[in-house]
């Protein structure tokens, strides 16, 4: 988890803009992208591709802003899930 305070509002939209047109630099290829909302943050929810490695588990990233605040929160393991993300991420500052 990763709280990003900006000077102002539009540096830290501009921020989360910038990671979704460069989200295969953090996720490799073929991320899903999906819109997100969370405490009046708004951005975007990340699923990266899964690899066909034996023991392989999901990776899910939400990069959100809310005035001049970025909240960026990954989560991975065999039960990560939008579901998880979304829950955790309500109570993220």
């Amino acid at each position: 988890s990763r709280t990003l305070q900006f000077s102002h509002p539009s540096g830290a939209r501009a921020y989360v803009a910038y990671v979704r047109a460069h989200i295969t630099d953090y996720l490799g290829s073929y991320p899903t992208v999906h819109p997100f909302s969370s405490a009046g943050r708004a951005g975007s929810l990340y699923r990266a591709q899964s690899c066909a490695c034996p023991g392989a588990t999901p990776l899910w990233l939400a990069v959100a802003s809310a005035g001049a605040r970025v909240t960026w929160l990954e989560i991975n393991g065999p039960d990560a899930t939008a579901a998880t993300l979304r829950a955790l991420a309500a109570r993220a500052p």
